[in-house]
């Protein structure tokens, strides 16, 4: 993925980084991509990037989030694509606009796409863009 942005943006810098260790940049950006790791994080470390994320944004600097979404409660022990049991950690969208809300973001745009998963259960996959307004 980042190949193929550094071909359609050749004047951008990227950078790719563990998210739990995402408060150790020490420069401002303008935007944060976080694509479909929020379901193999906890709660806490949800809250915890989105509070880096805001640290780490310029003013009016965008956080695009991309994650699947259920109740939490649905959270637990799941066959991914390759067959391997894996954890799922499942958010609401009222809860991560609660927590952004929370850390000086305004959401900007929410879509929510379903689909069949591989194990053909329905999965509804969520988009968010958050601007920081402070």
């Amino acid at each position: 993925m980042i190949k193929l942005a550094k071909a359609n943006n050749p004047s951008a810098n990227f950078i790719v980084k563990d998210c739990r260790t995402f408060n150790t940049i020490e420069r401002k950006f303008d935007i944060v991509i976080s694509g479909f790791f929020f379901p193999y994080l906890s709660k806490s470390e949800v809250i915890q990037f989105i509070e880096d994320s805001s640290k780490t944004l310029t003013r009016d600097g965008l956080l695009y989030i991309s994650t699947m979404e259920d109740k939490h409660s649905e959270s637990g022990l799941t066959k991914g694509s390759t067959g391997d049991e894996i954890y799922m950690h499942y958010n609401e969208e009222s809860f991560l606009s609660e927590v952004l809300a929370g850390r000086y973001f305004e959401v900007v745009y929410s879509e929510r796409i379903k689909s069949v998963a591989s194990d053909d259960t329905d999965t509804t996959d969520l988009i968010l863009v958050s601007r920081k307004i402070r």
